[in-house]
């Protein structure tokens, strides 16, 4: 379902922006695999928008403050999370995410972003959030979360 309206100057997750891995489900090489689409609502004179990536509280993608956002901009965020070592106490994954922007009023100009990262210090046996967060440069500017689907192989 599509999120409720977010309009936050603070980085907040968007209302069905949270998946949670349960505590040792995932197992040495096991990816999660995911897509975010978020639809910018409306604009204000302050159009700046931030969209984040999370998983167990590290940013793995942060769109930064984008300038000149319009109403109908999309972003599509997809990446994937694999699991390098799966310990009780300690664990390590990589992440890599990658991105296209505003691609609803310029397709073919959307700037194509890549980020990558390496986690440590995940404990498999607590359970992890994979988060879509927002942040917005002024109270008239809001997006939703069209969809965020998590896969698991």
């Amino acid at each position: 379902a599509v999120s409720s309206d977010l309009a936050a100057t603070t980085a907040t997750t968007f209302s069905n922006g949270t998946v949670t891995i349960p505590a040792s489900f995932l197992e040495v090489g096991d990816v999660l695999r995911f897509r975010a689409a978020v639809r910018v609502k409306s604009v204000d004179g302050t159009d700046s928008f931030q969209v984040l990536v999370k998983y167990a509280g590290a940013t793995i993608y942060d769109t930064t403050a984008l300038a000149s956002a319009v109403a109908t901009d999309f972003f599509v965020i997809e990446g994937f999370i694999t699991t390098r070592t799966a310990h009780a106490s300690t664990g390590t994954a990589y992440a890599s995410v990658v991105s296209a922007l505003n691609i609803a009023t310029s397709p073919g100009a959307a700037p194509n972003t890549h980020a990558q990262s390496n986690l440590s210090s995940l404990a498999n046996a607590a359970s992890h959030t994979l988060i879509v967060q927002g942040a917005f440069g002024g109270a008239g500017n809001t997006a939703v979360l069209e969809q965020f689907d998590v896969f698991h192989n």
